[in-house]
């Protein structure tokens, strides 16, 4: 008989079996401090260290009583029709794969579930907070978490970086997953502003709906201020904006803002959805464009670029990130 790994319950009547390569990079093992295998005394089990190797499968012993009182997925798995809930009534006792789920993270939440709250870690880094985040969402266990996340999250907030990278990714699952509204509205307000095309997620359980939103403002941000930057370009380009000094200012202007669309790379309109263009930067590089003009108090020619700088901040103004409550409600 192969030996367990974790017993959170000596009567337990499932095994669940893992598949140690799913652990996170942090992770050392399965016996780190705080998810060592242990009986109902406390004790680890005889075999807890030996069986977390990379060659073998996690195994741990628990209640399915447990399991469906805190998880309506589980609870569904254990009815008939089911092979797990088919096997449970006839035999007493059932031996579950779980080759997706993160051994160590999975442990955490089993212990909660099973109150063994002193074998549940108080700190834990980014990449446990998303393995917790994939199963809290893919279990419905979010209940069972919330007398330790604001344990988890402290300090972690801080560290979030105003830029678009995978740990960005991390935190719109986090918060999404979590209910944590303020910083779920943070991290897709940062989407919108530097993301640089369409968000491609296939691992982490965000919502496409949540992605394309993200997308979909991000392509509006954009087509503003190519909208308005084609307007102005067109009015110098048909004599609308001429200087009453003359053709002399106007085409200084227009050569101005040729030079300076070219160099930024948007001369040419591009197509949506404006792929390799992030709002943020874009806005930074017009706000620092130098329009010649040959007039010095003619308020037409004055306001070319204060005019762009109304438009960019009226746009800003609008990418606030996403609010939680009207996209859950939206279910």
């Amino acid at each position: 008989m192969t030996e367990l790994n974790h017993v959170l319950d000596p009567a337990g009547d499932l095994v669940l079996i893992l598949n140690p390569t799913s652990l996170v990079a942090d992770d050392k093992s399965l016996s780190k401090v705080h998810t060592n295998g242990s009986d109902s005394a406390g004790s680890p089990t005889s075999n807890s260290k030996a069986n977390t190797s990379k060659s073998q499968e996690v195994r741990i012993r628990v209640s399915s009583k447990h399991l469906t009182l805190a998880s309506r997925v589980f609870d569904s798995m254990f009815k008939p029709g089911f092979s797990e809930g088919d096997k449970l009534r006839t035999q007493g006792h059932a031996d579950i794969q779980l080759p997706e789920d993160n051994p160590a993270a999975l442990l955490i939440l089993l212990n909660l579930l099973h109150g063994r709250i002193r074998a549940v870690p108080r700190k834990i880094n980014l990449a446990m907070l998303t393995e917790l985040a994939i199963l809290v969402d893919k279990y419905e266990l979010l209940e069972i978490t919330e007398m330790f996340l604001d344990s988890w999250l402290e300090g972690m907030e801080n560290s979030i970086e105003e830029e678009f990278n995978d740990d960005l990714l991390s935190w719109i699952c986090i918060s999404y997953a979590f209910r944590k509204a303020e910083i779920f509205q943070r991290v897709t307000k940062i989407a919108q502003l530097q993301s640089k095309g369409p968000i491609k997620e296939h691992r982490l359980p965000i919502p496409e709906s949540v992605l394309r939103t993200i997308d979909r403002v991000r392509e509006w941000a954009l087509a503003s201020i190519f909208s308005y930057r084609q307007d102005v370009l067109r009015s110098y380009q048909s004599g609308k904006g001429d200087c009453r000094l003359g053709l002399k200012c106007t085409a200084m202007i227009l050569g101005s803002l040729t030079i300076r669309l070219t160099a930024i790379g948007i001369l040419q309109l591009p197509e949506a959805p404006y792929n390799g263009f992030c709002f943020k930067t874009l806005a930074q590089q017009l706000r620092e464009m130098e329009i010649l003009r040959y007039c010095e108090s003619y308020a037409r020619c004055e306001g070319v670029m204060s005019s762009l700088h109304d438009r960019i901040m009226l746009v800003e103004r609008q990418l606030i990130g996403l609010q939680l409550n009207t996209l859950q409600s939206r279910k």
